[in-house]
Parts: structure tokens; C-alpha cells; sequence
């Protein structure tokens, strides 16, 4: 016969196991993967924007910045705005900012609460945005994905990337097998 004590303590190495094991499985989904276009369509709010300042969020893994609209591709948002990034586990430098004031980005924004905007994905809600130097165009630094050859997989212009916003918030641009 089992003592009260040792059911006890193999009840609660069961409870503690089980709960590291879903603390555990809960870092590695972080977010669901979605392709550029699935955000174009999903995010109510697309911008073109240039950072103004950036911090640490007291108590918690997040940057905040504050930004400047220069272009809502997606949505009505004010001239000046905060965005939060969650950065998971990642070490965050106290001192603040992963980018500096004046960087340029399109950004994938959830529904806000007052001037505070969430990022949609940690992975596609941020393509830094930078100006050629031989032809002066503003450039998207990252690969869009899940639009149609030979889009997907491609860098674009920041004038082809609203060509394609609209594409495919009009319906005229169908998801690609790209990547």
C-alpha cells in the first residue's frame, strides 16, 4: 500500500513535469507562421514610418517607440504614434533601441489603445526600409513571401511594395506558392 506521503509526492512531480513541459512547448510557439501577404491581409493597420525615439518597457521584454507616420498604407492612424515590440526571451539591451532615431520601416500594427500600436508578427511586422545609393529609391530589406512568382522571394521598391498592398487588399493579387 502506497503512504498518503508518497502519492503526495509523486502527484506533485507529475503537476511540476507537466507544467514545465507546457511552460517549455509555450516558448517555441511563439507565433504562428503567416507569409507577408497573409499579414497584408490580416493587420488592420500598415505604415510606412521613420523612428523618432526608442526604450525599454519597465518590467517587461518590449521596446516601445515612438514614430512618425509618413505614409498608412492600411488604416487610418494618427501623425505620431508608439509602437511595442515583444522581444520573447531575448536579451534586451537596457539602454534602449535595437534601431536608431531616423530608421525607416514598414510595420504590420494590431487594433491600438490610444497612441499605442502592438506589432503584428515578431517575424514579418517589421521590414526596415533604406535608400539605394546608386538610384536614391527606398528599398525593402527583407524578402516578401506567399504573393506569386516573381514577387515572392524578391526585394521591392517602396512604390511596388504599395502596388502590391493594394493588389492584394483589392483582391487582384491571389497567394503564390513562393515562399
Amino acid at each position: 500500500m502506497i503512504s498518503k506521503k508518497t502519492l503526495f509526492s509523486k502527484a506533485r512531480g507529475v503537476v511540476l513535469t507537466v507544467g514545465l513541459l507546457s511552460a517549455i512547448s509555450g516558448l517555441f510557439a511563439v507565433e504562428q507562421f503567416m507569409t507577408t501577404r497573409d499579414l497584408m491581409r490580416t493587420a488592420p493597420f500598415i505604415a510606412h514610418v521613420r523612428v523618432i525615439d526608442a526604450h525599454t518597457v519597465p518590467g517587461i521584454a518590449a521596446l516601445e517607440y515612438d514614430l512618425q507616420l509618413l505614409e498608412a498604407l492600411k488604416g487610418k492612424l494618427p501623425g505620431r504614434l508608439r509602437m511595442r515590440m515583444f522581444c520573447g526571451l531575448r536579451v534586451v539591451n537596457p539602454g534602449g533601441a535595437e534601431q536608431p532615431a531616423g530608421s525607416e520601416w514598414i510595420v504590420f500594427l494590431g487594433p491600438g489603445s490610444g497612441d499605442l500600436y502592438p506589432i503584428r508578427s515578431l517575424q514579418w511586422g517589421r521590414i526596415d526600409v533604406a535608400t539605394n545609393s546608386e538610384s536614391g529609391e527606398q528599398v525593402l530589406i527583407k524578402q516578401l513571401s506567399g504573393l506569386p512568382a516573381p514577387a515572392s522571394g524578391a526585394y521591392h521598391t517602396l512604390p511596388e511594395f504599395r502596388q502590391l498592398v493594394r493588389g492584394v487588399l483589392s483582391g487582384a493579387i491571389k497567394p503564390g506558392t513562393g515562399r
